[in-house]
């Protein structure tokens, strides 16, 4: 199953956890996912696609949740247009 944006029939996107409040911060936000997809699903380019939408810049966080594979961490590298791009992802706790 496809990762699934916020405007789809059936929503799935990631979800703002925390964001700075700071006047003038310009501190990284940190974001959740929750699906049956693998680490190396997240950390393809184009698997998130509205990420540009939603608000996520470089140096965001992502806590993924895996119901197959356990709990990763992630950080955003580059955000287009119609694609985001997270690192691989450091496996916290693996499914077992």
């Amino acid at each position: 199953m496809a990762y699934a944006t916020y405007d789809s029939t059936s929503p799935n996107p990631i979800a703002l956890a925390y964001q700075p409040i700071a006047q003038g911060s310009t501190g990284a936000k940190a974001w959740t996912y929750v699906s049956t997809h693998l680490k190396t699903d997240i950390g393809a380019s184009d698997f998130i696609s509205d990420g540009n939408d939603l608000g996520v810049n470089v140096n965001d966080t992502l806590l993924a949740i895996s119901e197959s594979s356990g709990v990763s961490f992630h950080r955003c590298t580059a955000v287009g247009s119609t694609s985001t791009t997270w690192s691989a992802g450091l496996v916290i706790s693996s499914a077992s």
